[in-house]
């Protein structure tokens, strides 16, 4: 069985690089693999419907599950497809209870539309792997600061939104705090980051995110670079 994800691409830019493919197969018809995939799209059109950026529509969602203690889903750049610990597979996102496993999906699936985007308007991969061989250790904290906190504002689209007034406390002020904890401070600071701008320019935000993965500053005070990115981003974009 396909899955057919036929949102409309109307506005969407021409591609200017090879087609954007998930390289892995279908998954068996009935198989909880194709279940996680219909939830999936279900998600998806939330997304949609609430952002205006359609997802690729040649691109179907693939599912598989892992074995690992390291992540608990992931969006690889390279097969175009989520791997998801093998602990959550009896549970479907809406059967869980919780929106933490909606959540989780759907912050994966806004790594892929971020990507799709970053492909399709400036034929690139994003995050930019560049950044993560090449970067200085502070260009990676700001991009992964900002992709991360891309992911959160789409899955909190579909979950809910969440109270940003003090997340940006998360952020680290020193080098010694960017050792303490740094996935929460990369979601939620990140979020703080990202959301006011995504919230007042749309798509546009997301295009600027995307081509500026770099705080201002060049120190260790990511609480005070994420505030001037935020307020350069507003400056740029109300031009």
């Amino acid at each position: 069985m396909v899955i057919v994800i036929a949102l409309t691409t109307q506005g969407q830019d021409s591609l200017k690089c090879p087609r954007y493919v998930c390289v892995e197969p279908a998954a068996r018809p009935g198989s909880i693999e194709e279940l996680w995939e219909k939830e999936m799209v279900r998600y998806m059109k939330i997304i949609v419907d609430k952002f205006g950026l359609p997802f690729d529509s040649t691109w179907q969602p693939r599912v598989s599950f892992v074995e690992t203690q390291y992540y608990a889903a992931q969006y690889n750049q390279v097969s175009k497809s989520f791997t998801i610990t093998k602990w959550y597979r009896p549970v479907l996102p809406r059967d869980s209870g919780s929106n933490f496993v909606a959540n989780l999906v759907s912050h994966e699936l806004g790594n892929a539309l971020a990507e799709q985007r970053a492909y399709s308007k400036f034929c690139k991969m994003w995050p930019d792997t560049m950044v993560w061989k090449y970067g200085s250790e502070r260009q990676r904290f700001a991009q992964k600061i900002l992709s991360e906190g891309v992911a959160e504002y789409f899955g909190y689209l579909v979950t809910g939104g969440l109270k940003t007034d003090s997340l940006y406390r998360h952020l680290p002020n020193k080098e010694r705090n960017c050792v303490w904890n740094p996935s929460l401070w990369m979601y939620n600071g990140g979020y703080w980051t990202v959301k006011p701008i995504l919230d007042t320019f749309g798509i546009r935000g997301l295009d600027y995110i995307i081509r500026n993965t770099k705080f201002p500053g060049i120190d260790y005070n990511l609480r005070k670079w994420a505030k001037k990115y935020q307020e350069k981003a507003f400056k740029e974009l109300s031009q």
